[in-house]
């Protein structure tokens, strides 16, 4: 049996770990360094966290499974974070000089971080469109949270409709639709609609839950990227500004939701937002959904 270690150095008031505590670092499974306010950067001794780019021994890491920074001041985290592939729980709760989120590995599950911060759920849905595609989207599950007001369309029904404004799709800048939603749900079925009745067929995306949480009320993120709902290779000329409705629908026990559009570069984000924003942090889960595309 693999030996496992776990780590906790929490809430002392030092600004550098001693290489010393984590010196067995192929065996360590667990690192909290939660409530350290005076730590102002990860430990540069272990390996593939190090600023400066990636250590030699690229395994000296490999057994991570949890990463807790909950509370602290950072302004940065090392995109190296991405290369942790076992890491499957991230906790970033209150740590309020944190504009972003880092990539992380496909095998992550859980994360919690503050997502009143309009910046923090942007940057967590650039990390799920660049690991996603069209037959695979993630999602991030939650409990006990309302709708971040991030998400522009909010509601209590079990489907939703939002005409897409003028000229909405960008290429290379538009992602996909951004999707909030509280309670239980099993599947949904996502349409873009044409602007005018010349011929144009509708589109539709089904989504079929393939593993769900039993706990209620729940609240989960998915993002459905354009790439599962526009084919190309069948536009035939058109292009998605040809469609003027997105909706969809929700099959499942639903209390509330919450749509935006998701951009690459989105206009509306401002980088300085004030620090008396309220914080509310959400524990989560990744999940995934299958897709099917077919025409209607």
């Amino acid at each position: 049996m693999k030996s496992e270690l776990e780590i906790k150095v929490k809430g002392i008031g030092i600004r550098k770990i001693p290489s010393s505590i984590i010196q067995h670092q192929a065996l360590l499974t667990k690192l909290d360094l939660s409530v350290m306010e005076k730590l102002v950067a990860l430990p540069s001794s272990i390996g593939m966290l190090k600023d400066g780019g990636l250590s030699e021994d690229i395994g000296s890491l490999s057994s991570l499974k949890e990463l807790h920074l909950n509370g602290n001041n950072f302004v940065h985290l090392p995109e190296i974070i991405a290369q942790l592939g076992d890491l499957e729980t991230f906790y970033l709760s209150n740590c309020k000089r944190l504009p972003q989120l880092p990539e992380f590995s496909k095998q992550l599950h859980t994360i919690s971080a503050d997502w009143s911060n309009d910046l923090i759920c942007n940057s967590l849905f650039q990390n799920i469109s660049s690991a996603s595609d069209s037959l695979s989207l993630r999602a991030l599950v939650s409990w006990g949270i309302n709708i971040p007001h991030w998400f522009h369309h909010q509601g209590t029904s079990t489907s939703v409709s939002v005409n897409l404004p003028k000229h909405w799709y960008v290429r290379d800048n538009f992602l996909g639709f951004v999707v909030c939603y509280s309670g239980k749900l099993f599947d949904m079925t996502a349409h873009l609609i044409p602007l005018c009745d010349d011929g144009i067929s509708g589109i539709t995306e089904k989504l079929a839950l393939s593993n769900h949480s039993e706990c209620n009320p729940e609240i989960a993120f998915l993002l459905i990227p354009l790439s599962g709902l526009w084919d190309t290779s069948k536009a035939n000329g058109r292009t998605p500004n040809d469609y003027g409705l997105f909706m969809l629908y929700f099959y499942g026990e639903m209390k509330h939701y919450g749509l935006r559009l998701l951009y690459k570069v989105d206009p509306e984000l401002d980088a300085n937002f004030s620090s008396s924003k309220k914080y509310s942090n959400i524990l989560g889960r990744v999940v995934s959904f299958s897709a099917a595309n077919q025409g209607i």
